[in-house]
């Protein structure tokens, strides 16, 4: 039932927050069905309604809420998008669909996954508003109490019906930059979806903190220009899929890096890694926002790029291609240059240009206005009269002449004003620098994957440092019986040589499931007898009293039997190290 209309401009208490009540507005409760499976956000959403005046029943899954909206009348329906069942797209259309005719109630969406709900096959157009998660309370209690025009003609979404948010508040996990606590950098970063950068200061130091290298820029501040991976100056449903698609890229990408190299402190190392996970290029953009005048697909500082990508070339691990030739300042490196012309006496750029005149008679030469008397032309050198163009003198071209000491040149000098530091030099005291782009080469590619002794397959060895956790437990046991009474023991690693290439033609996830369907399939025709493991490029079995000879032919056979089972065919190698190897 209605609320007592309060007193003309008092404060009165509405869900969380105070306002003043308007008493031309009465305010009225509202029948709320709320449709979620998360019993804290229906604990939550349920208190705060019902402590504003509004009734509300609940549903925890789409049949729950279709019975509820045949048995009673609702003002809003807040129904999640992922439900249990049905998702809540279909709830709202089947209950449209058998009341045609009834007056609906307003249709609210409350979801985490915007992207999803905008490519669902029924899409959105059947809600009134769309609110993201995590909830701002205020918002959906001002939406129940103040609700938006019903729909008879659904329209699609787009940016204008979905609440503006912060981007902080979107569903994503975030490493703040700058950060909001002293100890931020060293706690946040490692379990961070994306680096969400508030405010451009302090670039520099976000590039060395480790890891920062192989997250997505989001920018908030909105100058950081091609150097941010995503802007969320303005985050609408296009920038929030899109943040979505790249936070997902970079993270299988990311996974692809040995782990050596993830957690790599060289320099030139962490780029390779972040132009692995930018998609393998690294990409200059003109900018006059910068002193460089260049802007990068990057945060490593500018200062420290060339020679960062001269040494990776050095190593064949990166190629190189020419972009732009930019002049430097040689006080301070800017490339903010002002190209001047000066005079070659006084070093003025205040200069003119004007014709000069050439007298046949006396051959002085000199500009036109050293001429000008009154209304005509008097030679300066022999003081005749100049009157016919053509037959006393003519103009061949044009002179330069400095306003500050009147000197007159045919070419004058050109310099450089920095407009960094104000230095002026001559041209030839530029510092010249050459700007390429740069991408990843099958070698650096290969090193990123397989780490610094990888770059070759033909690698005899490996670190135990590469083995699973149950396989060093395994190979441990078998180590002590074989120093106890010599039983004999193999350790296999399975490489697969075209694993690499299959993971560009047919993406990470589908070679990924390969491998795991195809080591499922080596575990059953082994019997399950011995152990097997993946690795991260590489898979292992420990097979216990059996000799090299023995475990290789029992493998080869094994090898051919998973593969037979699979759509993607995975070239398996294998390598057997038995007690003698190991202990080398």
């Amino acid at each position: 039932m209605p609320r007592t209309q309060p007193e003309a401009g008092r404060l009165v208490q509405t869900s969380s927050y105070l306002a003043v009540e308007d008493p031309g507005l009465p305010l009225q409760a509202r029948r709320v069905l709320l449709v979620e499976d998360s019993s804290v956000t229906t604990d939550l959403v349920t208190l705060v309604l019902t402590q504003a005046g509004h009734s509300v029943t609940c549903a925890a899954d789409g049949t729950a809420a279709l019975a509820a909206l045949r048995a009673n009348e609702f003002d809003v329906v807040l129904t999640d998008f992922h439900l249990p069942d049905i998702n809540g797209t279909e709830v709202v259309r089947r209950f449209r669909d058998a009341s045609l005719g009834a007056e609906m109630p307003v249709f609210i969406a409350i979801t985490g996954d915007v992207r999803g709900l905008l490519n669902d096959a029924h899409n959105c157009e059947i809600f009134d508003k769309v609110v993201p998660k995590p909830l701002d309370i205020d918002a959906v209690c001002e939406l129940v109490e103040f609700p938006p025009q019903r729909m008879s003609n659904p329209s699609p979404v787009n940016a204008e019906n979905i609440k503006a948010v912060d981007a902080a508040d979107l569903p994503f996990s975030w490493f703040h930059w700058p950060p909001r606590a002293p100890n931020a950098i060293d706690s946040g970063i490692s379990d961070a979806d994306a680096i969400l950068v508030t405010r451009a200061t302090d670039l520099d130091a976000l590039w060395e903190i480790p890891g920062a290298n192989l997250l997505p820029i989001a920018d908030q501040s909105g100058t950081l220009g091609v150097s941010a991976d995503v802007d969320l100056t303005s985050p609408g449903p296009e920038e929030i899929q899109k943040l979505g698609e790249v936070i997902e890229a970079f993270h299988l990408r990311r996974d692809d890096i040995d782990i050596d190299l993830r957690e790599s402190s060289d320099e030139a190392e962490r780029l390779l890694g972040r132009m692995h996970v930018t998609g393998g290029a690294l990409t200059p953009k003109r900018d006059g926002r910068r002193a460089s005048m260049m802007a990068w697909n990057s945060l490593v500082p500018d200062r420290m790029l060339d020679s960062l990508l001269t040494q990776l070339e050095a190593d064949s691990l990166v190629e190189r291609a020419f972009f732009e030739r930019v002049h430097c300042c040689p006080v301070c490196d800017s490339a903010r240059l002002i190209a001047r012309e000066e005079c070659p006496s006084c070093q003025s750029a205040q200069l003119s240009e004007e014709s000069y005149i050439h007298h046949f008679r006396c051959a002085h030469q000199a500009p036109e206005s050293e001429f000008i008397e009154g209304d005509e032309l008097i030679c300066p050198k022999c003081r005749r009269r100049l009157t016919h163009f053509g037959q006393d003198y003519d103009r061949p071209g044009q002179m330069v002449v400095c306003k500050s000491c009147q000197t007159a040149t045919s070419e004058p000098s050109v310099s450089f004003a920095c407009a960094d530091c104000d230095k002026i030099f001559a041209t030839d005291r530029a510092v010249v620098l050459d700007v390429s782009s740069a991408r990843l080469t099958d070698r650096g590619l290969s090193m990123l994957r397989m780490g610094r002794s990888g770059l070759s397959r033909g690698r005899t060895m490996f670190r135990f440092s590469d083995l699973p956790i149950d396989m060093i437990v395994g190979l441990n046991r078998a180590a002590n019986l074989w120093n106890e009474d010599h039983t004999p023991f193999v350790l296999a690693r399975i490489s697969h040589a075209n694993l690499f290439e299959l993971r560009d033609t047919e993406g990470l996830r589908q070679v990924s499931e390969a491998r795991r369907l195809w080591l499922s399939f080596l575990r059953m025709a082994l019997d399950q007898k011995y152990i097997c493991s993946a690795g991260r490029n590489d898979d292992y079995v420990l097979l216990t009293n059996m000799t090299s000879v023995s475990a290789e032919t029992l493998l080869g056979e094994a090898c051919i039997s998973a593969a037979r089972d699979i759509r993607l065919q995975l070239d398996s190698e294998i390598k057997v190290f038995g007690p003698d190897d190991l202990a080398k």
